[in-house]
């Protein structure tokens, strides 16, 4: 396992390059019930500042099961996409914005 500043080395991101002022959209399919208490586990984990993260889903939300395997690898991989985001630029404004479904159209 990285931690952030292994992958901000990896990436060559200077160290006063933080996304300040900046704003990431991440788009996944579902929701994610625990992605607040996730990004907010690494950061305290990796002693990161707390993010500014919103989390949106414009066409409604469909039930989380976490019995699901597709929920399931959806909801894990938005949490590593958030977590990773904040590591790489954590002063940006994270916008998560989540899905009906996994589908194309619905992700579109």
């Amino acid at each position: 396992m990285y931690v952030p500043s292994q992958l901000r080395s990896a990436y060559d991101v200077p160290s006063d390059v933080t996304g300040a002022g900046q704003t990431i959209v991440i788009i996944a399919g579902y929701q994610n019930p625990v992605v607040q208490g996730d990004l907010a586990l690494f950061d305290t984990a990796f002693g990161l500042p707390t993010a500014s993260l919103d989390v949106i889903a414009p066409n409604g939300t469909t039930p989380f099961n976490p019995m699901d395997p597709i929920q399931f690898g959806w909801a894990v991989e938005e949490s590593s996409d958030v977590e990773w985001a904040h590591a790489i630029a954590p002063d940006a404004h994270l916008i998560l914005v989540e899905g009906k479904t996994g589908s194309d159209a619905d992700i579109l």
